[in-house]
């Protein structure tokens, strides 16, 4: 069961907020001081309201008990617009969820409310001053028909459904109750052991390989971010044994072993994200959970950011993921509707990647301002080659060329690879890398990889077969360029250096000029490329080897793919 969209009106800052698609990854991202927490808060509440909160029946209406002893509940003095509070003194702040429901599940909702739900499950929740009310919304007959028992259908949401909010961690206390929270979440597991609630003796022993389990694997993920931790290690305090739960301490070892309390604010705040990897990799029965989470790149490295968009996404394989964000990184660029602007009031999907930008005030060149989708390769005779034949080769990426919806950007050198992939992901293009197959070509993937700028998805190497290194120049044709070579430096290409396939062609071309008297250089190489670029570009495709156009072939089918989505 998961949150298909929500709406909110009237609700501190946000006036309108209509049905926003949520799914399973959904970032909110605006101006500074425009509603992107208020809108998190809005869905945590409503959720929270609805699954946790006390209620009893009157007159067919759910009344909900609600105080002000946290953030995430309602208060109607501070949560519904204090302009309009005066000219309304009877206004209610309104959620509308509607919520996804598989088979089974609709099977389950029927049993326990005697209503066959044809489409989604949508439910209406107003808030005002002295109460709250639930409304089950229905269309046509089924709305004539059914009198629904919501005190069912709230327990249904409930038993199905549940939230897990956790707000910017900026104060140490605040990031120590979070993870207290998702600690006593996870040790409350072991409070149904009949074992564990009959031999109180034995609870510390019960619960010492758990922690021991869970230390381990938190340990595994602080360290991937943070690699001078050496140990994450959590003890029962000395409470009262069925308080064990909830008298729990983290120690984070990284060269001194203390307290997560002690640490800095980004150790904290990977500890409670690490924990909530944890948490969404545990089988939950039939419940399913939603995380409500605020900026949870603050405090973190700019590096580390990358690798929490990682952890993030794993954890919306299996388990709805929503958060508030400054960083680019966090952007969904696969599909442009997950980011939800945030902006004077109101809250819509963003239509176009321009609009993401605007919101998190990015900027960029001409070239760029239109782009989705970069394409980067290692010189400019790579670009001028590679320009030529895309629109040749697929009509898709002729018109995304045009229209500037992709762009082809230069490298200046395959070790430039992690800088400017970074720089584009920050400036929310996506980005697709065509590297030469060769020694600092493999090296600058690896880097990449390893940092998390790219994918292994996102790259393509100029691979020939029979050949260890190769490059984007043995993708050619030799009768299309040879001749320019020659009426340019005075050089033949001798066969017996060219038919070789133990040397990539850059190598196999010095040897030509320094066997025929004229000395190599990097730069002489840079010149040579480009005569040979533009010789090439007069053949057109004639100038692709039949042979060896599999990496280019494969290229556009990727590039292709990854421009359905615009």
């Amino acid at each position: 069961m998961r949150i298909a969209s929500f709406t909110a009106r009237n609700f501190r800052s946000i006036t309108d907020a209509y049905k926003l698609p949520l799914r399973d990854f959904a970032v909110l991202v605006g101006p500074n001081n425009e509603g992107k927490s208020n809108v998190l808060k809005a869905i945590a509440i409503a959720l929270g309201l609805l699954s946790r909160s006390r209620y009893f029946k009157s007159q067919r209406q759910v009344r909900y008990r609600y105080g002000d002893e946290d953030d995430v509940t309602y208060r109607w003095d501070r949560d519904f617009p204090l302009a309009l509070q005066s000219a309304q003194p009877d206004g209610r702040s309104e959620f509308v969820l509607e919520f996804e429901l598989n088979g089974i599940e609709k099977r389950d909702f029927k049993a326990a409310t005697k209503i066959n739900l044809a489409t989604n499950l949508k439910l209406k929740l107003s808030l005002g001053r002295e109460d709250a009310k639930l409304e089950l919304l229905l269309q046509g007959k089924a709305k004539q028909k059914v009198g629904p028992d919501l005190e069912q259908v709230a327990r249904f949401v409930g038993e199905k459904l549940d939230i897990q909010y956790i707000p910017a961690i900026r104060p140490s206390a605040l990031a120590e109750s979070v993870v207290d929270d998702l600690l006593a979440r996870e040790l409350s597991q072991l409070e149904e052991n009949p074992e564990y609630r009959e031999l109180l003796v034995r609870l510390e022993a019960i619960q010492k390989p758990i922690l021991q389990a869970l230390g381990k694997e938190l340990t595994k993920t602080v360290a991937s971010f943070i690699p001078e931790v050496k140990t994450v290690r959590i003890q029962t305090g000395s409470g009262l044994r069925r308080a064990l739960r909830n008298s729990s301490h983290v120690l984070v070892d990284d060269g001194n072993e203390t307290e997560l309390g002690r640490k800095g604010d980004g150790v904290k705040s990977l500890t409670a994200i690490a924990l909530l990897r944890h948490t969404s990799q545990k089988s939950l029965g039939n419940r399913s959970l939603i995380f409500a989470i605020e900026e949870p790149e603050s405090h973190l490295h700019p590096r580390a950011i990358h690798g929490l968009r990682n952890v993030l996404q794993e954890i919306a394989a299996t388990n709805q993921v929503i958060v508030t964000t400054h960083s680019p990184v966090l952007v969904d660029r696969q599909e442009t509707r997950r980011n939800i602007i945030v902006k004077d009031g109101r809250a819509v999907p963003a239509k176009h990647i321009r609009e993401v930008r605007d919101a998190l005030g990015v900027e960029l060149s001409d070239n760029l301002a239109s782009a989705t989708l970069v394409l980067l390769v290692e010189g400019e005779e790579d670009r001028l080659l590679i320009q030529a034949w895309l629109p040749k080769l697929s009509t898709k990426l002729a018109k995304a060329i045009t229209t500037g919806n992709l762009a082809i950007d230069t490298l200046n050198g395959a070790t430039n690879l992690r800088y400017k992939a970074g720089l584009h992901k920050t400036h929310l293009c996506r980005v697709h890398a065509l590297i030469d197959n060769d020694v600092a070509g493999r090296k600058s993937i690896d880097a990449a990889l390893a940092a998390g700028v790219i994918e292994k998805v996102e790259y393509r190497a100029t691979v020939c077969r029979g050949m260890e290194n190769s490059e984007l120049e043995d993708l050619l044709v030799q009768d299309t360029y040879e001749n320019a070579i020659k009426s340019t430096f005075g050089v033949s290409l001798n066969p017996k250096f060219m038919s070789s396939n133990k040397k990539q062609w850059s190598d196999r071309v010095r040897d030509n000029f320094q066997d025929q008297g004229v000395p190599w250089s990097s730069s002489l190489e840079r010149q040579v490329k480009l005569v040979v670029a533009n010789a090439a570009l007069m053949n057109g495709l004639n100038s692709l080897n039949h042979h060896r156009r599999g990496p280019i072939d494969s290229l556009v089918q990727q590039l292709e793919e990854r421009l359905t989505h615009f």
